[in-house]
């Protein structure tokens, strides 16, 4: 996707919608002690680390940064 086509915002409410569905879902399937547990565990780090890239996404985006830096 373009740099400029990208909607920060709805990437948030997307991002946002993901993390909540995956939370319930795959949380109920795979209890702390479960086998699966660790792979679960290691995608919501992931989740999580890239969620707060997200406010920076949002800054880049703006368009007084613009002239600055692209």
């Amino acid at each position: 996707m373009l740099w400029m086509k990208l909607d920060a915002e709805q990437l948030k409410k997307s991002f946002d919608k993901l993390f909540i569905t995956m939370k319930r879902k795959l949380s109920n399937n795979y209890p702390p002690n479960s086998l699966g547990y660790g792979v679960f565990n290691q995608l919501n780090e992931k989740i999580v680390a890239f969620k707060s890239s997200i406010p920076l996404i949002e800054q880049l985006k703006n368009p007084s940064v613009s002239d600055r830096h692209w």
